[in-house]
């Protein structure tokens, strides 16, 4: 039986997935809450819930809550590349953050899809060995020194600091930022963190 885990907010609880999950004989499945569970490490600290073998994330459409799913993700890679199986239930617009700065390529489903299919596309996608798995996909818009910078100053970093970490000055990093971000259309920060939401405007 394969232990699944679905981080949802109310959202999701509201548009009764869980109740369907539950249902599914070959699954077992526990619900935790988004708010209660920010980070994968708030899951591991409780040790019935460190063997699962998969994580389903419900996205936010919210460009703040959205960044932070996108973060949530990109740790989610690094701490288990493709040893744990990971799908979301999105906007099937939402991802370019994910793809053109953390080169990240994920499974999503469409949360908009009608429950039944929605369902039917997430158990499809467990029962085959080779989906579900976050994979790196170089965007090959951003240089690995500009992709490194941004996801520095995503994180919080100052730009002396993050020179100081790779040895190199402070206008380097600087020019490397400004270049990132000239490539992806944006001028601040919070541009960046709305990237999302601007690509799914300017459809």
């Amino acid at each position: 039986m394969e232990k699944v885990i679905l981080l949802e907010s109310c959202g999701y609880t509201r548009m009764g997935i869980s109740e369907v999950f539950r249902g599914n004989p070959r699954l077992d499945f526990i619900s935790l809450d988004r708010d209660r569970f920010p980070d994968i490490s708030s899951i591991l600290s409780i040790p019935k819930l460190m063997n699962f073998d998969t994580l389903i994330l419900g996205m936010s459409d919210v460009p703040s809550v959205s960044f932070l799913d996108t973060k949530f993700i990109y740790n989610y890679y690094r701490k288990f590349k493709s040893g744990k199986k990971f799908l979301a239930l999105s906007s099937r617009d939402n991802q370019r953050l994910l793809a053109e700065v953390y080169n990240l390529k994920i499974d999503v489903v469409d949360k908009n899809s009608q429950v039944d299919a929605l369902v039917q596309e997430v158990d499809d996608i467990l029962g085959d060995p080779c989906r579900g798995r976050i994979e790196y996909a170089n965007s090959q818009i951003l240089t690995q020194n500009e992709q490194q910078t941004l996801v520095c100053y995503l994180d919080g970093k100052s730009m002396v600091q993050w020179a100081k970490e790779c040895g190199k000055s402070p206008k380097t990093i600087s020019t490397q930022k400004c270049r990132a971000m000239r490539k992806l259309g944006v001028n601040t920060l919070q541009d960046l963190l709305t990237l999302d939401k601007t690509l799914c405007h300017s459809k």
